[in-house]
């Protein structure tokens, strides 16, 4: 199923990914182990990114539209999506200014990437913040520099790429998760 955006037809389904806890975490505190900084205004952040980051952005963006849709202000998270994904189009990242905030969460809309919904899912640390797609959403544990993580190679990308010519993603991930271990990959 194709979706239109633009006048442009998209075949590829839509993967949107959180940055924060789910493929980096910042700190102002420096250390030793941080893979890049990023400043923003008068504060400096020294970012960690998640191991298999880059291997699984560029991997999967072979077989799904990549879209970054973050709580995070904009200018701190345009630093990062340079860093990380430089080929990510500028349209396809979304930020804290398009959430909606309802029950203490701020939440993502995902009609805002004018996508079918049948072919669009979102990867969070956070399940609050997809109250609204719950059926859309996996769910990975939220990462903190733990550099044995394996998750996004080992677990989400051979997910992912099993669903990714289904007509509905969301319910073929649904259909397979099973096989996945629940203490590294849960969906709601």
């Amino acid at each position: 199923m194709a979706g239109t955006f633009s006048g442009y037809v998209h075949k590829l389904p839509s993967l949107v990914i959180d940055l924060d806890n789910t493929l980096i975490f910042s700190t102002e505190l420096p250390t030793r182990q941080h893979e890049f900084e990023c400043d923003v205004g008068r504060k400096k952040y020294f970012v960690h990114v998640r191991p298999g980051t880059y291997e699984f952005l560029e991997k999967i963006s072979k077989y799904y539209e990549i879209f970054f849709f973050t709580v995070s202000r904009r200018e701190y998270s345009e630093s990062i999506i340079r860093h990380i994904a430089p080929y990510v189009k500028k349209e396809n990242c979304l930020y804290r200014d398009s959430c909606l905030f309802a029950q203490g969460y701020a939440i993502k809309d995902l009609n805002k990437i004018d996508r079918p919904l049948k072919q669009v899912v979102l990867v969070d640390d956070s399940l609050g913040t997809a109250l609204a797609f719950p059926v859309n959403t996996i769910g990975v544990e939220p990462w903190e520099g733990n550099n044995q993580d394996r998750v996004l190679i080992k677990e989400l990308f051979p997910l992912l790429l099993s669903a990714a010519g289904e007509t509905d993603v969301p319910l073929a991930i649904r259909n397979s998760v099973i096989d996945v271990k629940p203490q590294h990959l849960y969906f709601k």
